[in-house]
This record gives C-alpha cells, sequence and structure tokens, in this order.
C-alpha cells in the first residue's frame, strides 16, 4: 500500500503535537550540497533534515553522517524542521573560517 501525502502531512501534524524536541532515526540519504539529510524515525522519512543550522551555506563546522548512520536531530524551534546534532558514524568533518577549510575523513 502507497503511502498518501496527507497521510504523511498529518503524521508530521501529530508527531509535532505531542511536543517532541528530539528523535533519533537512520541516514537514508545525505545531500552536501545543501548541507541536509534524509533521516527515517518508525518508517517515517524526514526530508531535509539539516547538518547545520543554515542550509545552502559553505562556512563554519560541517559534520557529514555516513550513511546508514544513527543520528540525533532536534526540533528547530516552533516549525517543522529538524538539525542533526551528533551521529553515532561519521564520514566527513570540515570546517571553513575565512578562506581556509579543513576536511577530515577516514583517508
Amino acid at each position: 500500500m502507497a503511502i498518501k501525502t496527507e497521510d504523511i502531512r498529518q503524521a508530521l501534524r501529530d508527531f509535532t503535537a505531542q511536543g517532541v524536541a528530539t528523535m533519533i532515526g537512520t541516514v537514508s540519504e545525505v545531500d552536501a550540497t545543501e548541507r541536509t539529510c534524509t533521516l527515517t524515525h518508525e518508517d517515517v522519512a524526514y526530508y531535509g533534515v539539516r547538518l547545520q543550522p543554515v542550509t545552502g551555506g559553505s562556512a563554519g563546522l560541517l559534520v557529514t553522517p555516513k550513511e546508514g548512520a544513527m543520528a540525533l536531530a532536534v526540533r528547530i524551534e516552533e516549525n517543522d524542521g529538524w538539525m542533526i546534532v551528533h551521529t553515532d558514524e561519521v564520514e566527513t568533518i570540515e570546517v571553513k573560517a575565512g578562506d581556509t577549510t579543513v576536511t577530515i575523513n577516514a583517508d
């Protein structure tokens, strides 16, 4: 049975109405360019979960989780947005300050 968009929206409304401020899920897809990922929690996919407070930028600290990693997300203020604050497996860590960028990975 296919999940309808309205069913997903209602599930999100129900979830956020509970006052839930955190969730743990599995990272299923990462968009390094937009600095977002998809996080799956209890069979519901949350798209556009931020990897840092401001998406689409190129400065600051970026911790990119591995696909399949468990991650903890916090709700951003009073909207439906989420942000990853910790993950159990890291693909890369990038720090950009001014014109200098340092990237740490397994290599």
